[in-house]
């Protein structure tokens, strides 16, 4: 054989063998992106983008519907019409349908995105998202949670006119305990004044004169405080079986269960009548009669003047002795006026329950976990979107090192 031809056979045999190399490479490239990572994990990330657009239209749907009944709370309070609730219905779908869209956006393009755009596309959603969350959450709340804050306020109001009740009802308790003990002084006086008259007990002289009309003011001063703490009484229980009858009112409406809104309605009704009656009862303040009496004793029995007489100055000196025993009787009414005025009084400040949006916000601290609830809703996608990114930031990062190692495989 020639050199021609054997440089010839030579030359061919190593064309075929360089082919054959290079389909082996290209064999082994097919094989391995067939079972590669990323290619499995690329797979798994555009699979679960399709499922997530899908499964957006569930709680979009969720949200008109919540966003939806939201809106016609305030518009039943204030007896909306059909045009109304259409509008109603109109900005609900609204808020869906724009709620699902930036989704669909999100989860269609951004991940892909790298650098400068990507930082955009980021401030951009979060504004967007944040936005509609903003918007729509505290309607969501009024479907979750606007029925349980009222019911909160209504709780409020009663146990409010409750508080002032009792408050009420200690204070004329206390002034009725005083009366027996007045009562008991006050005749005690008058029988030292009577015997004074008939038989000059103290003076030593029957008859009226200044020891009897000593004892004899005393007794006076007694019954009439007694007088006007039994009328004060009188009037104190006849406006405390109405406040009774309003208290009364007040928990069978709050805590019946039934629709709220009649509810909150019979609550303001009976509510506007405790006002009236702690009003009115407000004005009976057993510690001013009482207060009065012990002004009016330490007036009675001025300091003494010079006797001209044995027996003036006799007399004096039992009115000093009239004026020591009324101390204990003076003493024990201040202990009982500033018992009465320890006593809280009625605050006269009208206490309502509250809106719905209003209480909604009032009592956020017990509904917290609704308030999650109805901003979870519009945001939660963001963090399956935040591992989208992140699940595709991956599958770019293994495809460059697959390449990579081509690239050795094949020098």
């Amino acid at each position: 054989m020639s050199n021609s031809e054997h440089l010839s056979s030579t030359t061919t045999a190593l064309s075929l063998y360089s082919i054959l190399q290079a389909l082996l490479r290209a064999v082994r490239r097919w094989l391995r992106s067939k079972r590669s990572n990323s290619s499995i994990l690329f797979k798994k990330v555009t699979f679960r983008e399709m499922l997530t657009g899908i499964l957006l239209m569930i709680p979009s749907t969720a949200t008109v519907m919540l966003t939806y009944y939201g809106v016609s709370v305030p518009l039943t309070e204030l007896g909306g019409d059909i045009i109304q609730k259409g509008q109603a219905l109109a900005f609900a779908i609204t808020i869906g349908v724009f709620s699902w869209l930036g989704w669909f956006y999100l989860f269609g393009m951004i991940y892909r995105l790298r650098g400068k755009r990507l930082g955009a596309s980021l401030a951009a959603a979060v504004f967007y998202v944040l936005s509609i969350a903003a918007i729509d959450a505290p309607f969501n709340m009024l479907a979750l949670g606007g029925g349980s804050a009222v019911q909160m306020t209504l709780t409020d109001t009663t146990m409010f006119y409750e508080d002032q009740k009792s408050a009420v009802f200690a204070r004329a308790t206390m002034a009725q305990r005083l009366v027996p003990a007045i009562q008991a002084q006050a005749e005690r006086f008058r029988r030292l004044e009577e015997g004074e008259i008939k038989h000059g007990t103290y003076s030593g002289s029957p008859g009226p004169g200044k020891v009897s009309s000593g004892f004899g003011q005393v007794a006076s001063l007694l019954d009439t405080t007694l007088t006007e703490l039994k009328s004060g009484i009188a009037a104190s229980q006849q406006l405390q079986s109405r406040i009774s009858a309003a208290s009364s009112q007040l928990k069978r409406a709050t805590f019946t269960q039934g629709p709220i809104r009649p509810r909150v309605e019979a609550v303001s009704n009976a509510a506007d009548q405790m006002d009236d009656l702690l009003g009115r009862l407000s004005q009976l303040d057993y510690a001013v009669s009482i207060e009065a009496t012990l002004t009016s004793l330490k007036a009675i029995f001025p300091a003494p003047t010079t006797a001209s007489s044995a027996f003036e100055k006799n007399q004096n000196a039992q009115l000093g002795i009239i004026a020591e025993m009324a101390k204990p009787v003076a003493e024990a009414l201040q202990s009982a006026a500033t018992q009465l005025r320890a006593v809280d009084e009625p605050e006269l400040k009208r206490v309502r329950p509250q809106d719905a949006m209003t209480a909604i916000r009032t009592k956020w601290k017990p509904l917290f976990p609704q308030w999650l609830a109805a901003v979870f809703i519009d945001i939660a996608p963001g963090a399956l979107l935040i591992i989208l990114i992140t699940a595709f930031r991956e599958v770019e990062a293994r495809k460059g090192d697959e390449n990579d190692d081509d690239q050795v495989s094949s020098t």
